[in-house]
């Protein structure tokens, strides 16, 4: 009998040493799936959620966690915010962004999050979508592969109250006709959401090298639903690293024509991208004004997962200057010299006046074995360019979020501190490949 009972001891072991492997195997299968979830923290449920929007924020009176003020409401002193001073650790790590586990299904109000239901690989696209869910999956870098798959901060958190959250209000669409070339050079106003679309032409001779980007603006209280051009941008022929041109004008996308406001440029492998105003480089002019300013730097590093991993991103932005003016005055960063530069600054810690911004980490889920982000519906495809840009004190406030909604369709939504053309330099940093990352 001690025989048969050892035997039978040592097959219930090795079946279940079989069964961990089979697991771990699926696991590691899945890691570059990245699926979207409402999923939030108790804190975030009393502050509402609505619909296919950004607005499902902390309990900000402003929604603005990036004010122009340095108070803070005194029954909100225990929040880790955007004032604090302590140099922030900017690697991406799963784990320093907590999600609470999904509650279990039960009646509750029409603001809780939606129960996560586990559907096989083949379905769940088609069942999240009726959950009102979207998909985000990480995974190869080429194009083909795409379809199928701190320093003290300049902004400092005002206005925060534990019992309401102020409304959003809606951008001043006939301004923004009126002054094209001010709105998307500007930060975008202090608590408004700007909800925009970026298609992708391809057709003709060279567009399927050397698409077309055009960015529009979304009226969302147009019965409607108008779109307001804003930018275009295109890749350059003969430049020997990523470098797009944009302008505000959609029929002339020339460096010497009079829309041009703007160029994305990257190092040789595609992982370092600075974004330009229309200026000159030093190299070319003497004169201090004329020299181009520089509107952002985005770095990607290798896959914080290993193979096929989410990306990781560091946005590095010029600080926006104190003072009364809202929009805030974005701080002038004209480098002579490359060690001035933004990502040069970034690099060896000179953060003085910069502010520094990281995609949001996915979380891993168990139900449908892939790293969740939540688009709030606004992301309905999967696409290794699927972002979140959040600050590391707030990451409940999503800075700017962008995604595939179709195979030439992307949404772009961004919100202040950043500018249209920071927002679309950043998004356009996403479409160029970056083999090192892989």
């Amino acid at each position: 009998m001690d025989s048969n009972a050892q035997w039978m001891s040592m097959n219930m072991q090795r079946q279940r040493k079989m069964l961990e492997e089979k697991q771990k195997q699926k696991r590691n299968q899945s890691v570059g799936s990245v699926r979207t979830t409402t999923t939030t923290t108790t804190t975030s449920l009393a502050s509402g959620y609505s619909g296919n929007s950004m607005n499902y924020q902390p309990l900000f009176e402003s929604a603005l966690p990036f004010g122009m003020t340095d108070s803070l409401s005194s029954s909100t002193a225990n929040i880790n915010s955007p004032m604090t001073s302590a140099p922030l650790n900017s690697s991406l790590n799963l784990n320093s962004n907590p999600i609470l586990p999904t509650p279990a299904p039960q009646p509750l109000p029409r603001t809780a999050p939606k129960t996560l239901i586990d559907y096989s690989d083949n379905d769940v696209s088609a069942k999240l979508s009726k959950q009102n869910l979207s998909t985000c999956v990480v995974g190869s870098d080429d194009e083909d592969a795409d379809k199928k798959s701190h320093s003290s901060s300049p902004w400092n958190c005002s206005d925060v109250l534990i019992d309401k959250i102020q409304g959003e209000t809606l951008p001043d669409y006939e301004y923004i006709k009126k002054n094209l070339r001010d709105f998307v050079s500007l930060p975008g106003t202090e608590h408004c959401l700007y909800k925009c679309t970026i298609t992708r032409q391809k057709s003709g001779m060279d567009k399927g090298m050397f698409p077309t980007y055009y960015l529009h603006l979304e009226e969302v209280d147009s019965e409607r639903r108008q779109k307001i051009f804003l930018l275009a941008a295109r890749k350059r022929k003969k430049s020997t690293t990523a470098n797009y041109l944009i302008s505000t004008d959609p029929t002339n996308l020339s460096k010497g024509a009079d829309g041009y406001c703007a160029k994305v440029r990257s190092n040789a492998l595609g992982t370092q991208f600075t974004v330009y105003n229309e200026g000159e480089s030093p190299k070319k002019t003497n004169v201090t004004y004329a020299i181009r300013e520089e509107l952002a730097a985005v770095i990607y590093d290798t896959n914080v997962l290993g193979f096929k991993g989410p990306r990781k991103m560091t946005i590095v932005l010029p600080g926006i200057e104190p003072g009364v003016e809202k929009p805030g005055v974005r701080t002038k960063i004209r480098p002579m010299q490359d060690k001035h530069t933004l990502l040069e600054r970034q690099k060896n810690g000179d953060l003085e006046g910069l502010k520094i911004l990281n995609n949001k980490s996915p979380q891993w889920n168990d139900e449908t074995q892939s790293y969740v982000l939540n688009f709030h519906g606004r992301v309905t495809q999967a696409s290794v360019k699927n972002f979140q840009i959040i600050h590391n004190d707030a990451p409940e406030y999503i800075v700017m979020q962008f995604g595939r909604v179709s195979d030439d369709e992307f949404t772009m939504d961004f919100r202040y501190p950043l500018s249209a053309i920071q927002a679309f330099g950043i998004a356009m940093s996403s479409f160029h490949g970056k083999i090192a990352c892989e």
